[in-house]
């Protein structure tokens, strides 16, 4: 079972969902053996079965077969109708499940139905309205209109325990152990064997309903709950805790917050300048030559990287998609692009830093004059900060000239010649010495 039946507190039940389905979505079945699928629309016929795992991903996928193990499947639309002896473990923006499923089902998207008999725990986290009366359209699908929200018809049935999150719920199959549903409307019609804990803008129980256990049940206000008597061997209501008002932070805590916030952050970009100085010493030093010969340059170059990557980014992840679709182009383009961009914000301050560590400490090693010139950059920026009112984008704004000064720099660097480069003064890194 997911959960012994207890009494929980509808205040956190939203977190324990979204933890819960986060966790279980990653417990894939442990068996070896598996079947990869991948094409624009992938169908099991009726009649076939496969003997082992199988992973798919495709716009369209429907399973008429058998499958003697889990389907693991990501799509646009997912419709299941043969027996599925394991688990089902799937993302899409349309799934169906009709065959019988011994084991769990973990499913996510924007509409999902399901009809049939599901041996072990059910997870879902279904679209809808996230609150009541916010419109949700449907969705079409190739071809198909699909209905946002998750629906337990009458013809379901869940072995154990179900754990249900989204925009909106009708819920009218049986649940033999217990029920945690946190959505933003939640139809109960069906039946519950354990208790049923639902959290929701609006809660609305059928006199058709049965609970086994107690129902709790938390709702933005009295008048959007419909709870008919007799439908639970108990019922109670979970009002909503106000979370009380954190008590404003004292000068102590705030400078202890922030020198620990400068002390962590000095610490990562040392380590990242350690790892340029040590491993890539000759991309490096060429970075530092550019920064000091060609700073109007690196710059100009860096500013015009700023403008340009969204743009240039949104282009590539465009035409990505039109060549390989949806998922192995455009989104697997968009997460490497933008990535990319951040990893740089995140290098750039390293550069930055030891070039202004070079200009203060002239004689100094690289690594001496790297953390004295990136402790100065992280002081300057953290204290522009605590100005009032525009100390914020200030403190942002230098970090972009920090970004494009140094990306600017490696771009022209890239292209430059070891050879044709000026001959800065020694430094622990072009000693013959051990360095400092």
């Amino acid at each position: 079972m997911l959960y012994n039946a207890h009494k929980k507190s509808h205040a956190r039940l939203g977190m324990i969902i979204g933890v819960g389905l986060l966790l279980l979505m990653l417990t894939v079945g442990s068996a070896t053996a598996a079947t990869l699928a991948s094409a624009d629309s992938y169908r099991l016929p009726a009649g076939q079965t496969i003997e082992d795992n199988l992973y798919v991903t495709a716009e369209e996928i429907i399973i008429d077969g058998n499958i003697d193990g889990d389907l693991i499947a990501f799509g646009g639309y997912i419709e299941v109708n043969g027996k599925i002896s394991g688990d089902i473990l799937a993302m899409g923006g349309g799934i169906v499940v009709n065959g019988p499923v011994a084991g769990d089902v973990r499913i996510a998207g924007g509409g999902l139905t399901l009809n049939g008999a599901i041996g072990g725990d059910l997870v879902s986290a279904g679209g809808g309205m996230a609150f009541q009366g916010a419109p949700a359209f449907p969705m079409n699908i190739n071809g198909r209109q699909i209905q946002q929200g998750t629906v337990l018809a009458e013809s379901a049935s869940v072995g154990k325990d179900a754990l249900m999150a989204g925009g909106a719920g009708v819920l009218r199959g049986t649940i033999a152990g217990s029920l945690w549903a946190s959505m933003g409307t939640i139809q109960l019609d069906g039946a519950v064997g354990g208790d049923a804990h639902l959290s929701g803008g609006r809660i609305t129980v059928s006199e058709s309903a049965q609970i086994g256990g107690t129902l709790y049940y938390s709702a933005d206000s009295a008048a959007a709950s419909v709870i008919p008597s007799g439908v639970a061997a108990s019922v109670e209501r979970v009002a909503s805790e106000s979370p009380a008002a954190a008590p404003a932070p004292t000068l102590t805590e705030r400078l202890l917050t922030w020198t620990i916030s400068v002390a962590r952050a000095l610490l990562g970009l040392l380590l990242l300048g350690w790892l340029f100085v040590k491993r890539l010493p000759r991309f490096t030093q060429r970075v530092l030559v550019v920064m000091d010969s060609r700073a109007l340059v690196a710059c100009s170059v860096g500013l015009l990287v700023v403008l340009a990557a969204v743009p240039a980014i949104g282009l590539i992840v465009l035409l990505a998609w039109l060549f390989w679709g949806a998922v192995a182009g455009g989104l697997a383009f968009a997460l490497f692009l933008f990535g990319l961009l951040g990893l740089l914000w995140i290098v750039s301050p390293v550069f930055t830093g030891l070039w202004l560590g070079r200009r203060l400490l002239s004689n100094a090693g690289e690594l001496l004059a790297a953390m004295v010139g990136i402790l100065v950059l992280l002081l300057v920026v953290r204290a522009v900060e605590w100005l009032p009112i525009a100390g914020g984008f200030a403190a942002w704004l230098l970090l972009l000239f920090s970004f494009a000064y140094a990306v600017g720099a490696m771009i022209l660097a890239l292209g430059s010649d070891d050879k044709a480069a000026p001959t800065l003064k020694p430094t622990a890194m072009t000693q013959t010495g051990p360095p400092l």
